[in-house]
Formats: C-alpha cells, sequence, structure tokens
C-alpha cells in the first residue's frame, strides 16, 4: 500500500501542475508565498529575540532551539523559489525568448 498524501500536499501538487500550464498562476502563488515569506521571517526574528521570559528553563530552551523559529520562513521561501522558477521557465516557454 502507497502512502497517502495529505490534502495541503495534494493542493500543492496541484498548484504546481496548474503553473505548468498558466505562468500567471505560478506568479500569483509566488507573490502570496513572497509575503508569507517576508511576514513569518518577521514574525521569527521578534519570536527568536524574544528576552522577556518568565523561568530559566523557557530562557534555555530558547538558547538552545532558538534556530527552529527560522525553519518556517524558510520552507515558504523553498516553495517560492520553486515556484517562481516555474513560473519563469513556463513563461519563456511560451513566449518563445
Amino acid at each position: 500500500m502507497g502512502k497517502r498524501k495529505s490534502v495541503l500536499g495534494q493542493f500543492i501538487e496541484a498548484l504546481f501542475e496548474l503553473t505548468g500550464y498558466f505562468w500567471q498562476v505560478g506568479a500569483v502563488v509566488t507573490v502570496i508565498l513572497s509575503f508569507l515569506t517576508y511576514k513569518s521571517a518577521v514574525w521569527a526574528f521578534e519570536a527568536n529575540t524574544l528576552t522577556n521570559t518568565d523561568s530559566q528553563v523557557t530562557a534555555v530552551l530558547l538558547n538552545n532551539i532558538g534556530w527552529v523559529y527560522y525553519l518556517f520562513p524558510l520552507t515558504f521561501l523553498i516553495f517560492t523559489i520553486l515556484f517562481g522558477a516555474k513560473s519563469i521557465s513556463i513563461y519563456l516557454r511560451n513566449n518563445r525568448i
């Protein structure tokens, strides 16, 4: 038996496939993902520099795994690059540039 994909995984795969037919879809998705990347990077920076901790346990935990906050914007950035590259590729192929 094969592993079943999540709804989010199926949605991203469908958007990526649709980008292969219409570069405009990929351009819109790229813009949305760029905005989400920016917002999540701001959130990660603010969350990582938070110095108002109530206990030593929380302070030690944040100091040891503070880099984990940056995985969320990094994930958005990777998808942004993938959709942007696919959109540009399809645009150039359709316009024979």
